[in-house]
């Protein structure tokens, strides 16, 4: 698939779900193809292109990953340090003295939550790649692969890794990250045994709608990797007894009261509560027109069935 092709499947999937402007740069041994459509700002009708700035949202933890792996290496500081001893702004906050930098990177640090990560961090398809580029190119980077806890986060990923997720498709594995911030979606996988990646930027909150919708056409053209469908077809009785997921599930400053009925879940959280419908044995779905979260999962279970964390997109709150 050339150029030609990617920007008529790019228009193509992006009309499809009214998107207004999208970047996407598909990089393989070396040789990078770029498609871009649609407008960068509505009012002056500035046309997208590879070298437009979009908001990446969390793709800057990969950024970070990167960086701090490479200080690492250099003898600066070590993974295991506490992360106040690094930050001095931090040293009075208990969390910080009790995790880890690599707890940090693994997002399991317990950071309360702050305003969106990288919320003010603007990017290009051409410099995301690069990102790519080094992870491809450098192989002391290949740690931050690395598993740090298996869980499967339905419509995410598959495993934790430092500062990326692994996706367990049929023709990889593949890691990445994705950025959410307000009208902005970003996405970027890297297939490190094809030597290759693939970055889409778009400017609208129906952005992984579009990654959903493409992203199967561009890796099983450019990889061979099959991406799988996301299913969001509810399952009478696919949940076993709904009894033993009630519960309170609470990060540091966010709470959800969940409570079962016959068929389905009540989540409650402050002035919003929404039904979940089973689809299988650990995840329900909450509103099948929401393009980032259509789901809720579970994970951490007991001996008796009973979950001990709730993911709310990639929130882990734990049972209370």
């Amino acid at each position: 698939m050339g150029e030609p092709e990617l920007a008529s499947l790019l228009h193509e999937h992006a009309s499809r779900h009214s998107v207004p402007g999208a970047a996407i740069r598909v990089l393989r041994d070396g040789v990078a193809v770029t498609a871009s459509m649609g407008v960068a700002d509505m009012t002056t009708g500035e046309p997208v292109t590879s070298e437009t700035r979009f908001a990446v949202g969390s793709l800057c933890k990969p950024m970070v990953a990167t960086a701090i792996a490479r200080v690492a290496g250099a003898g600066c500081l070590s993974l295991d340090d506490p992360v106040a001893a690094h930050v001095p702004e931090l040293r009075g906050a208990e969390w910080a003295a009790r995790a880890s930098v690599h707890d940090l990177l693994a997002n399991r640090s317990r950071l309360p939550l702050r305003a969106p990560a990288g919320s003010t961090l603007l990017s290009t398809a051409t410099d995301l790649l690069r990102l790519a580029g080094s992870q491809l190119e450098d192989s002391s980077l290949a740690a931050l692969r690395g598993s740090c806890q298996e869980v499967r986060i339905h419509g995410w990923l598959d495993a934790w890794c430092l500062g990326w997720a692994r996706f367990d498709w049929d023709g990889g594995p593949v890691w990445g990250w994705d950025g959410l911030t307000s009208g902005h979606r970003a996405v970027l996988r890297l297939v490190p045994e094809q030597n290759g990646a693939a970055v889409l930027l778009t400017n609208c909150g129906t952005g992984r709608a579009l990654y959903r919708s493409i992203f199967p056409d561009i890796m099983e053209a450019w990889f061979g990797v099959h991406v799988p469908p996301l299913r969001l077809e509810p399952t009478d009785g696919a949940a076993g007894d709904l009894s033993r997921f009630a519960g309170v599930y609470a990060w540091p400053d966010l709470l959800w009261e969940v409570t079962a009925t016959d068929t389905s879940l009540i989540f409650e959280r402050g002035d919003r509560t929404v039904e979940g419908l089973p689809v299988d044995e650990r995840t329900f779905l909450v509103d099948a027109g929401d393009p980032d979260t259509p789901t809720v999962t579970f994970a951490g279970f007991d001996d008796d069935g009973r979950p001990g964390v709730l993911y709310d997109m990639i929130w882990g709150l734990t049972r209370a």
